[in-house]
């Protein structure tokens, strides 16, 4: 086995997964696949796990050793590789803590994520001026170079987002950014170009009216729901509070937020719904 992991941890979980996938089908236990490969036992049940980053020419013998298509040897070294590489955030050493790493490696690899935001224009959202006020006020001992610096790894994180990104927003997050600056004028203009055209560069906006019916969601701050491309990496819920943030996959938790999402998302408007032009006066 090589080292722990540092990369897309995502992508190692479908190494991980696909890997005992191929045992079982093959009718062998995880001793079995060692005493072909003349490896400890523990080793086979750490791939399984995701728990270090194992060798290539490892997870070949081992694909080998259960009948495994070509190409499907070739598709799992290819998750490997990605599972190697370094996250683009590893330049942000400085300010990234463990847990926002793993956010990051979440984000950067979805096929689809979808966001409630209930009272503030959400991370994925927000143009450079508004995400400033809302960095300083969120880093108050701050000096200049830091918000800088915090700003551009939220930029960096806009860059790298993967998938696509369907926002619920409340019209409560209009009321809130009414005073007029440039900053918030940037940042209605941004939101009004992805109410008025779906799919704009990957987005889909829908907004809900203040006066629409009460729905579950609104008893908590934003959600995210997070989705990945490959079948055997379940949905995560992502949950935020003033000072953490909460990543799970319990499918109880998932399933709960899910469907109050599409309760939230048959009270707002449809997409291509203009928001409220007295907001954008």
């Amino acid at each position: 086995m090589s080292r722990s992991p540092d990369g897309p941890v995502l992508a190692l979980r479908v190494v991980a997964q696909e890997a005992r996938a191929h045992r079982e089908r093959a009718g062998m236990t995880a001793a079995d696949a060692a005493r072909r490969l003349g490896v400890h036992t523990v080793t086979v049940l750490r791939l399984e796990r995701g728990r270090t980053v194992p060798r290539a020419d490892l997870l070949e013998r081992l694909m080998k050793v259960y009948g495994a298509e070509p190409r499907q040897t070739t598709g799992l070294l290819e998750q490997l590789e990605r599972a190697r590489r370094p996250g683009w955030w590893k330049g942000y050493g400085d300010l990234v803590s463990r847990r926002l790493e793993g956010l990051l490696r979440l984000e950067s690899e979805a096929a689809l994520s979808r966001v409630y935001a209930p009272a503030l224009v959400p991370e994925p959202l927000r143009t450079p001026g508004y995400a400033r006020q809302l960095l300083a006020l969120r880093h108050p001992t701050a000096d200049e170079a830091e918000l800088d610096r915090r700003l551009e790894l939220l930029l960096a994180r806009q860059r790298h987002r993967g998938g696509r990104l369907w926002v619920l927003l409340e019209e409560a997050v209009l009321d809130r950014a009414s005073a007029h600056s440039e900053a918030v004028d940037e940042q209605r203009r941004a939101l009004a170009r992805y109410a008025a055209e779906p799919g704009l560069d990957g987005v889909t906006l829908q907004w809900i009216g203040a006066d629409a019916a009460p729905h579950p969601l609104l008893l908590n701050g934003q959600v995210d729901l997070v989705r990945h491309p490959h079948r055997l990496v379940p949905d995560h819920l992502v949950l935020r509070v003033l000072d953490a943030v909460t990543v799970t996959d319990t499918p109880e938790r998932v399933d709960a937020y899910a469907t109050a999402m599409d309760v939230a998302a048959q009270r707002a408007h449809e997409p291509g719904t203009p928001l409220p032009r007295l907001r954008f006066l």
